[in-house]
């Protein structure tokens, strides 16, 4: 079975296999169904909807017992069941669910500057060189991704697309900031993290300078014992060193052992227990370095922070930034359609950060988007990114998974979606293609695709996978599933 698509977050169709008559008279497009499932061989699943056992084909693997909603729905090959809720147990977090009520739909950055350009064009179909809107779609073109820009320029423009600028501003001040606004930045990130470790015992310390004193001895023990040295010569050479990059990016892990190595009291099994839900992708790559330097008694402010070449680098960053020009030009436009047309993109940019935080919130994949070039044409492409921390069958901790997915529709091959799940040194990809024509020939290519994808030594498996609109999606739109649980509307029961 493909490994993708067991952890898939798309929507999942089972198809009925029985007769056309029988389907009909029991399941009717946009009806609403409850069922459970009560067997499961080999891909093919018997379902109880009511008094009728039916048939279907899944390339999820369902336990029996488990129970879903089901929407009737039409697909090429006929009546279709899909799955609104496969999670089958959460419902959407409510802030995002909040946000949509009082916001509608979320909107992808890249259908934010399509529609923004094409408001510019109308309202001024040849601006004159130099003029505002001129200026403007010139910035919206350097946001445009194309596949012969290559895998640095996407980073950069995902890194740039807006929805983090605040964050980046953040860095910036940590990064160049004096220290006395260093300190009291770090001050409270240690408070916060003590109120969610420490419990109420005193083990560890009653106070953050006594948890953090024990955490930090505890960190350099692990440094220490990873290069084969005292922690004295740890202390006297590491900190010049150190690769504190590396240190902030696998902070959560390098803290569960600098825990584990301060013995088995309870309490300690609680901060450990804790610490796995604390959600350090919400920090910034700054603050966690800041933090790493205050938990190891380094400088908070380095001299190369403050070197004027430097900050130079950062401000131009910041600037090129979607949201800092739309921003300025905001500033620089006179009141009109053009204006209008800047505060609409601008509030469509914001409520878009404020969903991915409610994202983040509910614990859903980091969530991107930007504009990609399509002829004429804008498309967008949106990625996801699931990082996954495994844990070994001795309570260890194992390598992180990574799963990503990719979707596009572009005019020539319409929806298309890759999954890539990163396990282990196994790379697992998935191709999910609408148009029979791309699937073919796709199909004829795939062999050289798992050639190339394998010229790094690792292990990869390619799947090609025939799909129906809604499987290729990775934003789907929101199914509101709670009141038809609750209410068992429209149930084939009695």
């Amino acid at each position: 079975m493909d490994p993708l698509s067991l952890q898939s977050t798309q929507a999942v169709v089972l198809r009925p296999t029985g007769t056309g008559d029988e389907l009909a008279r029991v399941l009717q497009r946009g009806q609403v169904v409850a069922g459970e499932v009560l067997q499961n061989t080999d891909g093919s699943v018997l379902l109880a909807i009511g008094r009728h056992r039916i048939t279907a084909q899944s390339q999820v693997r369902l336990e029996p017992g488990q129970r879903f909603l089901f929407e009737v729905v039409e697909s090429s090959e006929g009546i279709a069941l899909r799955i609104l809720d496969p999670g089958a147990a959460s419902d959407e977090p409510t802030l995002l669910r909040a946000l949509r009520a009082v916001m509608g739909r979320s909107q992808p950055i890249g259908e934010i500057v399509a529609e923004l350009r094409a408001a510019l064009l109308k309202a001024q179909p040849t601006p004159e060189p130099g003029s505002p809107v001129a200026t403007l779609l010139d910035a919206l073109a350097r946001h445009v991704w194309t596949y012969a820009d290559g895998a640095e320029e996407l980073a950069r423009l995902l890194a740039q697309n807006g929805t983090s600028y605040e964050a980046h501003l953040l860095d910036a001040a940590l990064e160049t900031g004096s220290p006395r606004e260093l300190e009291r930045i770090a001050q409270a990130l240690r408070a916060g993290l003590f109120a969610e470790l420490a419990d109420d015992s005193g083990v560890l310390g009653r106070t953050p300078d006594e948890f953090f004193a024990k955490l930090g001895e505890g960190l350099w023990r692990e440094l220490a014992r990873t290069l084969g040295v005292d922690v004295a010569t740890a202390r006297a050479t590491l900190l010049a060193e150190l690769d504190w990059n590396g240190l902030a990016r696998d902070l959560k892990s390098w803290l569960g052992r600098a825990l584990a190595s301060l013995g088995k009291d309870p309490a300690v099994a609680v901060a450990h227990a804790r610490l796995q839900a604390v959600d350090f992708e919400s920090w910034t790559r700054e603050e966690r370095l800041l933090f790493a330097r205050v938990l190891l008694g380094a400088p908070v402010a380095t001299e190369a922070a403050r070197d004027p070449a430097r900050i130079r680098a950062r401000v131009s960053l910041l600037v090129a930034d979607l949201k800092s020009e739309l921003l300025i030009a905001l500033e620089r436009t006179p009141a009109g359609p053009v204006r209008g047309a800047i505060e609409r993109t601008l509030a469509a940019l914001e409520a878009e950060q404020l969903f991915n935080l409610a994202r983040a919130e509910g614990g859903e994949a980091r969530h991107w988007s930007l504009p990609i070039a399509d002829g004429q044409r804008l498309a967008t492409l949106d990625l996801t990114h699931h990082r996954v921390e495994e844990r070994l069958a001795g309570g260890g901790e194992g390598e992180p998974s990574h799963r990503l997915s990719f979707a596009v529709d572009f005019t020539h091959t319409g929806p298309v979606r890759a999954d890539l799940l990163a396990r282990n040194g196994q790379l697992s990809v998935r191709l999910s293609v609408v148009e029979p024509a791309v699937v073919a020939h796709l199909r004829a290519d795939l062999h050289e695709l798992q050639t190339r994808l394998s010229s790094g030594g690792r292990s990869v498996h390619v799947a090609l996978v025939p799909a129906e609109l809604a499987d290729v999606r990775v934003r789907p739109g929101p199914s509101e599933i709670r009141y038809l649980r609750e209410h068992h509307v429209m149930d084939l029961q009695g």
